[in-house]
C-alpha cells in the first residue's frame, strides 16, 4: 500500500476509514504519527514525551540497525553525512 512517499499519515488515515487501529508497529517514529514527520531531533524527542504513555502498548518499536533516520540524528550538525561517516557510526 506504499505510495512512494515517506509520509505515512495518508496510509494510516486510509486504513482508519475501515478499521480501528489498535496498535502501530514500526522502526521509525514516522510509522506512528505525522507529528514526527520532518521534525528536528529535539522536536521529535519532545513529541516522544507527549506520546510516552502509549509506548510499548499502542506504539511498538522494532529497531532496524541497518538503515533509518536515526543515522542522520547521530551525525553532528553541519557534518557531511556521507556513507563513510554513516558506516563509522553504525555498530556492526
Amino acid at each position: 500500500m506504499s505510495s512512494g512517499n515517506s509520509d505515512k499519515e495518508p496510509r494510516r488515515q486510509e486504513v482508519a476509514k475501515q478499521f480501528e487501529i489498535a496498535m502501530l508497529v514500526g522502526d521509525n517514529l514516522n510509522d506512528f504519527s505525522d507529528i514526527f514527520y520532518r521534525q528536528s531531533s529535539d522536536a521529535r524527542n519532545a513529541k516522544v514525551d507527549e506520546i510516552q504513555q502509549g509506548l510499548g502498548s499502542r506504539y511498538i518499536v522494532i529497531p532496524n540497525a541497518m538503515y533509518g533516520d536515526w543515522l542522520s540524528a547521530l551525525v553532528p550538525k553541519g557534518a557531511n553525512a556521507d556513507s563513510a561517516l554513516r558506516k563509522a557510526i553504525r555498530v556492526e
